[in-house]
């Protein structure tokens, strides 16, 4: 999984070039497409690792 701290910030991810390069052969690498889930974090990692 990986996290992000805001839509603006996966946006930029994916607008990379060896985003979009990979993006267009994704299936030529996975079994099935991907699957995006957006959750909301209750408490934020800062505070747990006190």
């Amino acid at each position: 999984y990986e996290v992000w701290a805001s839509q603006a910030a996966l946006d930029a991810h994916m607008a990379l070039p060896h985003m979009q390069a990979f993006h267009a052969r994704r299936m030529d690498f996975l079994r099935r497409d991907l699957e995006v889930r957006r959750v909301e974090v209750l408490l934020p990692a800062a505070l747990i690792a006190q």
